[in-house]
């Protein structure tokens, strides 16, 4: 999992506006494949 914490510049609101991205891992062993094609569901929050 990884957690994304960002601060940038909006021109058109003229500030900072403050973005945070969560990537979820699917757990797995190093023995283990991979599956292809799996897709994580993704919620959008504004």
């Amino acid at each position: 999992m990884a957690f994304i914490q960002m601060n940038i510049m909006s021109y058109s609101l003229m500030r900072t506006v403050s973005v945070n991205v969560i990537l979820p891992a699917k757990k797995f062993s190093w023995g283990q494949k991979r599956e292809k094609g799996r897709k994580h569901k993704t919620p959008f929050m504004l």
